[in-house]
């Protein structure tokens, strides 16, 4: 039987994606005890990814997926009738990444996604902080918060 192309909803990839990366956050310890492997020399659990990366070995990784993702199963014996090639249908789910590299990227988009987050509401507050109306609501406020204080020492 041919081999036929197997293709998935941006959608359906992106859950699956989350999916599997949350559970490598979750079990960083034996990511890491995967990338040991690779070193010593015992290849047979993991797969090297097509950008230089290490993965979980293609059979190992669709176990996985099925069982943190059970509705998944369905649609993974539909794809080995298309194609019994695991490493095909990692491919096809796009998961042929370094999780670990991975997970550091979306650690780094964070920390660039606060920094532009605090860049904006720095603006945004010398914005305010210049606005006639803002300096005035300022002023009475503090005049406020003086009589409040006075009156507690009082």
């Amino acid at each position: 039987m041919p081999d036929k192309k197997i293709e998935l909803s941006q959608s359906l990839i992106n859950t699956i994606r989350d999916k599997w990366l949350d559970y490598c956050k979750s079990n960083l310890i034996w990511l890491n005890e995967l990338q040991q492997l690779k070193k010593s020399g015992l290849s047979s659990l993991i797969s090297e990814t097509s950008d230089g990366g290490v993965r979980p070995q293609s059979s190992i990784l669709i176990g996985i997926l099925i069982g943190i993702y059970p509705e998944f199963a369905n649609i993974i014996n539909i794809f080995y009738r298309l194609n019994p090639d695991p490493t095909k249908i990692i491919i096809a789910l796009g998961l042929d990444f370094d999780p670990l590299e991975e997970l550091e990227k979306l650690v780094e988009e964070k920390k660039v996604e606060k920094q532009e987050i605090e860049i904006k509401e720095d603006q945004a507050s010398i914005l305010l902080s210049s606005d006639p109306e803002y300096k005035a609501a300022n002023e009475g406020l503090n005049q406020i918060r003086e009589q409040i204080k006075q009156e507690n020492l009082s």
